[in-house]
């Protein structure tokens, strides 16, 4: 069961807040589901993950999010609003990680991408040689008119069909946006980096739980045990009476 206590909020923050990227998405996903290991964390399909990231920002903040993108042609400034319940993350039941899929006179059993194959390509610039790495470490077989062979004798074309089949077995993968800009025309889309979308929120927030101790406990000497103990109602009855 998820523990959204003010203390538990500020310990997963503390375990994040000087980690990588990835590493504040995985603190994340352990208030979630605190049950599961680091290891089976690291394993979640990354459809998966993105709901659990989403279910979590709106049982903290609701449903209503808002992002700021400026156009790459000209520079303005876009403000987006938009629900998650748009998003519909929640509807689809859990989605097997393993799959057999085919294409013309290809077959391939393929894995959904995870956490660690992220990690896996953090370090490359080429974008294609991070989706070879990837499809090496997600493609567990592929066989071209019922021979066997491996992911480096694909074609693009090829490779290109077999990302859309991986794209299309969990629409939940990657949220994009298609966006316009109003001020010169230009299209183009963008996706949605939910870990650190939330994140961002959350550091925010766990900040002002700490400004909320300090300013209690300098005022009443209470320690800070106390202090997160209290509900968030008793917290600003406090800070309200030391601003009148």
């Amino acid at each position: 069961m998820m523990d959204l206590s003010a203390q538990r909020i500020l310990e997963v923050w503390e375990k994040g807040a000087w980690s990588t990227a990835e590493g504040r998405t995985q603190a994340l996903l352990g208030l979630v589901q605190p049950e599961l290991s680091t290891q089976a964390l690291a394993e979640l399909a990354l459809g998966e993950r993105n709901k659990n990231l989403l279910g979590l920002r709106q049982q903290l903040y609701g449903s209503k999010l808002q992002a700021y993108i400026e156009c790459g042609e000209c520079g303005e400034a876009l403000d987006l609003e938009f629900s998650i319940d748009e998003i519909d993350l929640f509807s689809t039941t859990k989605i097997p990680d393993i799959h057999t899929v085919s294409n013309a006179n290809l077959n391939f059993r393929v894995r959904l991408p995870n956490s660690n194959d992220l990690h896996a390509l953090a370090d490359l610039k080429n974008i294609e040689d991070g989706r070879r790495l990837l499809f090496s470490r997600c493609v567990m077989e592929v066989q071209r008119d019922s021979f066997e062979i491996t992911i480096n004798e694909l074609s693009e074309n090829e490779l290109d069909e077999l990302e859309k089949i991986i794209s299309e077995i969990d629409p939940r993968m990657e949220i994009v946006f298609d966006l316009r800009c109003p001020q010169c025309s230009h299209t183009w889309q963008s996706p949605l980096e939910i870990g650190t979308f939330v994140w961002s929120e959350y550091d925010v927030y766990a900040r002002q739980l700490l400004e909320q101790v300090h300013t209690l406990a300098s005022r009443y000497a209470w320690s800070e045990s106390e202090i997160l103990s209290m509900s968030e109602q008793r917290r600003q009855y406090y800070l309200q009476r030391i601003m009148q």
